[in-house]
């Protein structure tokens, strides 16, 4: 009787025990999949975040060039114009002579 009660009562700790690590184990396997799953969000949104930055930028970058190059030729047109005046004005100066 007392035998029999004995491996019972074994029996149900090593069931209880064999329940617990399952869980435990379980709950490993979770977080692991869970820290997975957010390590990918945190990829896709970082890819995504650069994705925007470098177009921003590539944008800034535009602008810039397009500003520098504008700042050119106004140069060139103003150096241009400026050059036109004083042949223009060589010229009222030989017609006064």
């Amino acid at each position: 009787m007392s035998k029999s009660r004995n491996l019972a009562m074994s029996k149900k700790r090593t069931m209880a025990m064999s329940k617990r690590r399952d869980m435990v184990m379980s709950k490993r396997r979770d977080m692991a999949m869970s820290k997975k799953r957010t390590m990918a969000m945190s990829k896709r949104r970082n890819m995504v975040m650069s994705k925007r930055r470098n177009m921003v930028m590539s944008k800034t970058r535009k602008m810039a060039m397009s500003k520098r190059r504008d700042m050119a030729m106004s140069k060139r047109r103003n150096m241009a114009m400026s050059g036109q005046l004083q042949e223009s004005i060589q010229a009222l100066r030989r017609k006064r002579r």
